[in-house]
């Protein structure tokens, strides 16, 4: 059997104040940063907002029927379907 890097998965607020949340399934909270760099494009200390804000080993209730693979999924407002961020599907090659 192929042996497989675990994945962390994290959910936290997301643009601050306007009720976006984030999905992250990150190798290491390291990884979640850098994903986070990635979706706002530009380069931030996320460690700490991930820390205090996030929760870790938890996937989220509008995740259900998502299987966790490393990558970022926002949902706008707190109860609508999270979208992929991260990496985008024309990144992924598939369309």
């Amino acid at each position: 059997m192929k042996n497989e890097k675990k994945l962390l998965l994290l959910n936290g607020r997301w643009n601050f104040g306007n009720g976006s949340h984030i999905y992250i399934a990150a190798y290491s909270v390291a990884d979640a940063c850098r994903i986070c760099n990635e979706v706002v494009g530009y380069e931030s200390n996320w460690r700490n907002e991930i820390n205090i804000y996030f929760s870790k080993g938890c996937w989220g209730r509008l995740m259900d029927g998502i299987e966790p693979e490393r990558g970022a999924w926002v949902s706008e407002h707190r109860y609508d379907k999270p979208e992929r961020v991260y990496p985008k599907t024309e990144l992924r090659g598939t369309k």
